[in-house]
Parts: structure tokens; C-alpha cells; sequence
């Protein structure tokens, strides 16, 4: 299928469905309100479907990025202009290591590398609120348990092996 139509550009044009049930997100949301409240167009009501060749497009820059930062010369040369504490290595790559792209119409544009939670227990309480609208969609209401997989598996590497 051509990138000019494929599939997730059909949903996009044709999918009206409202997944988002709003009442149980802000119910689940109140131990965050100041967020909610703070930020009332923080979550959409609708979805947004990507291509196949564009998730492709992505897992190549992060494939590129990653290659870059195992490379050692480009590790000594961090190592170099940071401060002591960053020299220590610590054998993971970090639970949350997320790549953020916006998409538009020359394909997805990196926009930042996080290494840090940041809204991951809050996109875990979105999937909880919302319902599958067609087949395209399935939500992963158990996301957490993936969570504290990740870090029991982080933990586990930060500490040293028993002999």
C-alpha cells in the first residue's frame, strides 16, 4: 500500500469513534486533579492511527540513535564534557526510555528523547478509560503489571550477582 493511502489514513478519515470515557478518567484522575484541572486538553477524546511504514520510519531513527550511543567514541566523548556523577555506568538503559515524535505530512519528526516516566501511570489510567470503538483498536488495560516487569528487570541489573 502506497504511503499517499494506507490503512491508518482510511481510519483517520473514517473513524469517528470517541474512545475516551471522560467521567471515568477524571474520576480516575483525582488523586492528579491539579493536572486534569490545569491542563483540561491534556488527553483527546479521539485517535490519531499511524502507518505501518511510518512506525518502520521510526524504529530506524531509534535503531540509528542507539547504534550512536553504544558507539564508544561517541561514549568517551560525553563522558568527557559531563559531570562526575554521569560516569558511572549502570548497566540499563532505563525503564521509561521513550522517543516522542510528531507526525505530519513529510512522515514522523523526532522531537525529543525522554528518560524518565514522565506521563506513563497517567497514559496507564487513559487506557483504562477507554473502550474499544472498532477492530482496529484494543486498549491494554493491564499495562502496569508491563510496568513493574521493566523495573524488577531494571532492579535486578543494579544489583550485583551473587557468587
Amino acid at each position: 500500500m502506497s504511503d499517499k493511502f494506507n490503512i491508518a489514513d482510511g481510519i483517520n478519515r473514517t473513524c469517528s469513534c470517541k474512545t475516551l470515557n471522560s467521567e471515568l478518567l477524571a474520576k480516575q484522575l483525582e488523586k492528579y486533579q491539579d493536572i486534569f484541572n490545569s491542563r483540561p486538553n491534556l488527553f483527546s477524546s479521539t485517535m490519531a492511527f499511524i502507518s505501518e511504514s511510518e512506525v518502520q520510519k521510526m524504529k530506524t531513527l531509534i535503531e540509528t540513535i542507539e547504534k550512536v550511543v553504544e558507539n564508544e567514541s561517541f561514549q568517551e566523548t560525553v563522558i568527557n564534557k559531563s559531570p562526575k556523577i554521569a560516569h558511572q555506568d549502570f548497566h540499563t538503559r532505563g525503564v521509561f526510555m521513550g522517543y516522542d515524535f510528531h507526525i505530519n505530512e513529510d512522515g514522523p519528526q523526532l522531537i525529543e528523547i525522554n528518560t524518565n516516566a514522565g506521563g506513563a501511570l497517567l497514559n496507564a489510567e487513559l487506557a483504562r478509560a477507554q473502550h474499544d470503538c472498532c477492530i482496529e483498536v484494543a486498549f491494554d488495560k493491564k499495562i502496569e503489571e508491563k510496568f513493574v516487569h521493566m523495573f524488577r528487570n531494571e532492579w535486578n541489573l543494579q544489583r550485583p550477582k551473587k557468587s
